[in-house]
């Protein structure tokens, strides 16, 4: 190759999506679409998988949420909440209802061999057969009423308390429980923030500590005896949580999605005197710079819901972002690469991973699978769904910002699924579409293929748009270029 001749080539994506940040300070290694895609461990993207039905006849309603309920002989038999009606699914994913529901929240705990759950009007135990309202205990001090119109419940393992927040009649409060006694709360038995900090967004366990998410703010309950021991503290961050269902433990952080961004908790926070510098140390926002433009368009933020992927290390977060109030797009976020991307065209209600690690979601009229086959389930009548696959690049200045570029060639190398497949480039200069192309497959080439395209484009900068809609598997591994530096009139320098 002549001297004159350059060659810049992107074959790590690992940063993933970027949508933030002007297209000219986005990184070379990050996309500025990335539209269900996945990012592969060394740094490539893939389309992602896509899903398959499990109930072969169609519920005709929404698939509310999903839960399995641990039994004390190890079964975990599978709960969902179908339209208003919470059911029992067999192995075929026949549903069986159980119990109407006042509402579409589903606040539960297993104790003793019963599932306990609050439907906003009633408190109810089932224990594999019959569902009745919980008898309260006899004590003069016990009041369950603001316990049945909770939207939030918790069993606390340390303490054997049980904790419950989320009336509408008084949004920061906290009760909680006498020890082992699920049914007899008393009428003192309540906690509030220090400080105003909104109202009560959800309820996890961090270590041996209850968390208590409010909209501005997270408050601490750790110990046991309420009496002699138990602290209850405010956690030293501002940042609180938008969806109780988008407050998700990992193996490195509790994750929540938060008005200001997507927030990792540290455990050491837990302990930590409010007033103490937190950011980066403790607490820490993943999103920012990158893809808190999505975040903040977010329409019904207490409809979002995530599930970690403890299989494949990654978060899934599906949000609403059309104001239909019913989530139609999941943002990923890849702990192993630190990088973001998006699914489009999927609605999901609830997340469900199993101890095999196939990972279930709710949906209209179905319980999918994830991950699975190379097409959706349409929800509106059963059948299939293409989905469609984008990545484009940022503006490449290709390491010569101030200068003109003539490109003679551009590289793609892809993974080869043969002459059946093909997808679309789109070669834009400076901003500007100036050539599009196709690339096929070939049955007689090997399992990876580099395609050369000769280009006669001459600017400053160029990025590269990548489209498929089939149903196939899709794998792009890396992008390059051959240039020359040119002068304003297009000679070579």
């Amino acid at each position: 190759m002549p001297s004159n001749y350059k060659v810049a080539m992107l074959n790590d994506f690992s940063p993933g999506l970027n949508v933030d940040l002007p297209e000219e300070l986005v990184h070379r290694k990050e996309l500025t679409i990335a539209k269900n895609a996945d990012i592969l461990s060394r740094g490539g993207i893939k389309k992602r998988f896509g899903n398959e039905q499990k109930n072969s006849t169609s519920y005709s309603a929404q698939v509310e949420n999903l839960t399995e309920w641990t039994k004390p002989n190890g079964d975990k038999p599978k709960l969902a909440l179908i339209g208003s009606d919470l059911c029992t699914l067999d192995s075929s994913y026949a549903k069986t209802s159980i119990q109407t529901l006042a509402n579409k929240q589903l606040p539960h705990f297993s104790f003793q061999g019963k599932f306990y759950f609050i439907d906003g009007n009633e408190y109810y135990e089932y224990d594999g057969s019959s569902v009745s309202a919980v008898t309260p205990d006899g004590s003069s001090d016990n009041d369950l009423s603001p316990i049945r119109k909770c939207k939030y419940a918790i069993r606390h393992p340390k303490s054997n308390r049980f904790f419950f927040a989320g009336n509408p009649d008084d949004v920061g409060a906290v009760y909680y429980s006498e020890y082992n006694a699920p049914n007899y709360v008393k009428n003192t038995s309540v906690v509030y923030p220090q400080e105003n900090e909104g109202e009560v967004i959800g309820i996890r366990l961090m270590l041996d500590a209850v968390l208590i998410f409010y909209r501005n703010g997270i408050q601490v309950w750790r110990g046991q005896d309420p009496e002699k021991n138990a602290v209850w503290e405010q956690v030293p961050t501002s940042h609180g949580a938008l969806s109780s269902d988008a407050i998700e433990m990992t193996t490195q952080a509790m994750l929540t999605l938060s008005d200001a961004g997507l927030y990792a908790l540290g455990p050491n926070i837990i302990g930590v005197p409010m007033g103490t510098e937190t950011e980066g140390r403790f607490i820490d926002n993943v999103a920012k710079d990158r893809v808190m433009s999505i975040i903040n368009s977010i329409t019904n933020p207490e409809t979002a819901v995530s599930l970690f992927d403890r299989a494949n290390q990654e978060l899934y977060i599906a949000f609403c972002d059309d104001g239909t109030g019913r989530n139609n797009k999941v943002l990923v976020y890849n702990f192993s690469t630190k990088g973001f991307s998006l699914y489009e065209d999927i609605s999901i209600n609830d997340f469900l991973q199993l101890d095999d690690n196939t990972i279930l979601a709710g949906t209209e009229n179905y319980i999918i699978e994830m991950n699975t086959g190379t097409s959706d389930v349409n929800v509106s009548n059963g059948g299939e769904n293409i989905i469609d696959f984008a990545i484009q690049t940022s503006e490449l200045n290709l390491e010569q910002p101030f200068n003109r570029k003539k490109v003679e060639q551009v590289f793609i190398k892809f993974r080869n699924y043969g002459s059946s497949h093909s997808f679309d480039i789109t070669l834009m200069v400076d901003g500007e579409i100036e050539q599009t192309y196709t690339i096929s497959g070939d049955d007689n080439k090997p399992q990876v293929m580099t395609h050369r395209k000769k280009t006669t484009l001459v600017g400053n900068t160029f990025k590269i748009k990548i489209d498929e809609s089939m149903y196939s598997e899709m794998e792009i591994y890396s992008i390059g270029f051959v240039y020359k530096v040119v002068r304003t009139d297009g000679e070579i320098v």
